[in-house]
């Protein structure tokens, strides 16, 4: 779903359903980027004092955890094409969702 986001409370709102379309806790969000479930609470909340370097860093996070996702769901979708699928046909697709990946993994 598109969310538009017009406020911290708004943005707080977007970043809790991410991670939960994601399957993580609020703990397993923000540990990667040292950021503990407290902290992540107060972000969704829209809390005022939030500092724009935490809303990053769980952003950060959270985009992390749905390429890796993506990840998993690409080899998943290999893993079940049958062996006489044409590799000519499949292999351009996954070139590009391969290259997107690394495009977002060096913009960080």
């Amino acid at each position: 779903m598109t969310r538009k986001v017009i406020s911290l409370e708004s943005l707080g709102v977007a970043l809790g359903e991410a991670h939960r379309q994601q399957r993580l806790s609020q703990a397993e969000a923000g540990r990667p980027v040292g950021l503990d479930q407290p902290t992540v609470s107060r972000v969704e909340q829209g809390s005022p004092g939030t500092r724009l370097d935490t809303l990053f860093r769980l952003l950060a996070a959270i985009i992390e955890a749905m390429m890796a996702r993506l990840d998993e769901v690409i080899a998943q979708i290999v893993a079940r094409l049958p062996a006489t699928f044409p590799a000519a046909v499949a292999e351009p697709v996954f070139a590009g969702m391969r290259q997107a990946r690394e495009q977002m993994t060096r913009s960080k």
